[in-house]
């Protein structure tokens, strides 16, 4: 779990502007998650995950999902603590604890951007999909009890329910049954000293059966005073795709390969073009391949 910038970004989650701030009840559909926000608090999805500040009191808590779909697992994990590459690592600090039924909670010590720090952490199980992780923390000096009472309470708030899946995931799924996406790109120059030049293309098949073939292809050369070169490489592949929601509701294109790998694109329509992430792919369907 990563935790960046939370002590700054907590007190200037006010400063965000009112439109941003949420109070009271916060519902997901597409993840089938609901939870409530302490009286007093406020809160606002960031990237790393839901946040919930106070201008009265020191610290934050953060609402993040996970994978586990057992209480056995989640103890598990909770052995590793929270740590990431930018000053936390958080580790139990006492037993751990029931939570709700369907969950676990335990104290944390150490530290977050590199600042001494306690928190209490509260997993509960979703039994429709991702479950949920909160973690209340604040400075070593003002933690007490109360950052435990909070992760309590907004973990017994959680409701869960089917995910409601997302209308533009629906017309995604239609949309590219049977679609061949490509991304083609080429670069090159001379000069005095001779020529240079790369190209690359790639290929997404996504057949109405829901399986797909993959192949990533590219070259490089030069010709120079000092001779002439290339390079090439390539990559293919197949499986499954599927067209999800992620966590912040954005639409998804998720590609599982035979052999383990996956890939993962946010996809988008834009001025009537084809996006998955950033890079502009052509769609195309008489192709007659699948």
């Amino acid at each position: 779990m990563k935790i960046i910038t939370l002590f700054i970004a907590s007190l200037t989650l006010y400063a965000s502007g009112a439109n941003a701030q949420d109070v009271g009840e916060v519902d997901y559909p597409f993840l089938g998650i609901q939870f409530t926000i302490p009286e007093g608090w406020i809160g606002r999805e960031m990237e790393f995950g839901y946040m919930i500040a106070s201008n009265t009191e020191p610290g934050f808590v953060l609402l993040r999902t996970h994978e586990a779909r057992t209480v056995e697992v989640l103890k598990q994990e909770s052995g590793a603590g929270i740590v990431d590459d930018v000053g936390t690592n958080l580790q139990l600090a006492g037993e751990i604890e029931s939570v709700t039924g369907q969950g676990i909670g335990a104290h944390l010590s150490g530290t977050v951007e590199f600042q001494p720090a306690k928190a209490y952490v509260a997993a509960v199980i979703n039994p429709f999909g991702k479950g949920v992780v909160v973690l209340a923390a604040t400075d070593e000096q003002n933690y007490s009890n109360r950052y435990a009472q909070l992760a309590r309470e907004i973990a017994g708030s959680l409701k869960f329910a089917t995910p409601k899946e997302a209308a533009a995931v629906t017309e995604w799924k239609d949309s590219l049954k049977g679609a061949k996406l490509t991304y083609l790109s080429s670069s090159g120059g001379s000069d005095y000293s001779g020529y240079s030049g790369t190209s690359s293309r790639s290929e997404i098949l996504l057949c109405a059966n829901q399986q797909f073939s993959y192949y990533d292809s590219s070259q490089s050369s030069f010709d120079i005073n000092a001779g002439f070169g290339s390079s090439n490489s390539s990559d293919s592949g197949e499986g499954a795709w599927e067209v999800i929601t992620g966590d912040d509701g954005s639409t998804l294109l998720q590609l599982h390969f035979s052999n383990g790998r996956e890939f993962e694109y946010r996809i988008s329509y834009e001025d009537l073009k084809t996006y998955l992430g950033d890079t502009r792919y052509f769609r195309t369907y008489d192709h007659g391949e699948c």
